[in-house]
Order: C-alpha cells, then structure tokens, then sequence
C-alpha cells in the first residue's frame, strides 16, 4: 500500500437521518453509493450527530440508552471502515469518527465533583465510561496500524481537546442585552447541567451556570 490514512476524531456536524435501503433522494457521492455501502454493512446513520443527545438532555432516553446508541454509531463507522479499507490501494483514504465527541460532552459531569450536573449517584457506573469508549478507539486505531506499510502516512486528527464544561459565555445574548437592554427568561426544559448547552439563549446561561441561581452577568 503506497497511500496516506487519515483517521479524524471529535468534530460537529448537522442533525442525523438514517440511510434507507431504497434512495428516495441523493445521500451521497456517487448517487449509488450509500445503497452499496447499505448492501455491505446495514442501514446506518447519515449527516452527522446520529447520537440523540437532545434525547437525553430531555429526558426521553437515559445515559445507558444514550450509550447503547453511541455504540451502535461506532459500529456502523467501523463497519464502513472495515469494508472500504480492504478494498483501498493507494491514494487517499479519510474516515471521520465524531462519536468520542458526544461521549465527552455528554457525560464529562459525571467524572468532575464540582460540575453543578454532577450526579453522586452514578459516579461508579458513569465516570470511566469515556476512557472505556476510547479503549474502544484505540483497538479499532490498531487495526489500522495492521494495515499500515513503510510506504504509507497515517495520520490520526482531534480537532480540540475536552474539559470540564461548565459555564457557556454566549455571545449572541450578550450582543442582545446590549441592543435590546431587556430579555426574556423562557420556561426551563432540561435538566440543570446537562448535555450541549445549545438551545435557548438565556436557558443555555442557566444550564451551564450554577442551576437555581441568577444568570451570570456578563
């Protein structure tokens, strides 16, 4: 193999859709494509951020169901994986896996004392969830290395690194006050603390702030 292998970890893209099995609009480069990959490893995810974060920002599914999907994402990437790179010989070759991502910003609380979603309860099943998840990456990163000869660059991304996430500075609002001078406060809808902190503009400041306290000024 005489080729460059770029494997890219952590980024952000539009909400999801599944790939059904007959086209009934263009899911991809060459049209045909997404039914042949479909034929080979299963229906999958299309778009990006097929994990339902939302979801469990809104109670609807749990952290272990959250986690069972996110699994279910990662297979089908590796599946993909798998199936394109025994057929690859040379030239490039990139393959993008987003779901770390959503692992960390999901469930990062559970592993920091001081984060105001921070639940006591289920520290012991949650706070190693996401070195388990990497563990996963670094298995399916060795398999690649099998395929890897002197003639070849691999390259393995991260487009940021991850933290304690606590507190958002949104700029749009603050732009708003400064216009408007007023805003409104509306009714709140997920849990304090949790998930991506990207829905409402005044909610986002209380959910990532300190739940039950004023906003922050900024």
């Amino acid at each position: 193999m005489s080729a460059s292998l770029s494997l890219i970890w952590n980024s952000t893209f539009p909400p999801s859709t599944s790939i059904p099995r007959r086209r009934c609009s263009q899911f991809s480069a060459p049209a045909d494509y997404a039914k042949e990959l479909s034929d080979k490893i299963g229906l999958f995810s299309t778009l990006g951020m097929a994990e339902d974060h939302d979801g469990l920002n809104n109670g609807r599914l749990d952290e272990s169901a959250y986690l069972q999907q996110c699994d279910l994402v990662l297979g089908e990437r590796e599946r993909t994986l798998r199936f394109e790179l025994d057929r690859f010989g040379e030239g490039l070759f990139f393959m993008l896996f987003d779901t770390p991502d959503r692992v960390q910003h999901m469930l990062w609380r559970f592993r920091d004392r001081e984060h105001p979603g921070f639940e006591p309860d289920s520290f012991t099943r949650l706070a190693t969830r996401i070195e388990e998840h990497y563990r996963r990456c670094d298995a399916l990163l060795s398999s690649v290395q099998d395929k890897v000869d002197e003639n070849t660059l691999l390259i393995v991304l991260s487009d940021h690194g991850f933290g304690t996430f606590a507190r958002l500075r949104y700029q749009h609002l603050v732009m708003a006050k400064r216009i408007a001078g007023v805003y409104r406060r509306p009714p709140a809808r997920r849990q304090p603390g949790r998930g991506l902190c990207r829905r409402g503009l005044v909610e986002d400041l209380r959910l990532c702030g300190r739940p039950g306290r004023d906003l922050p000024q900024l």
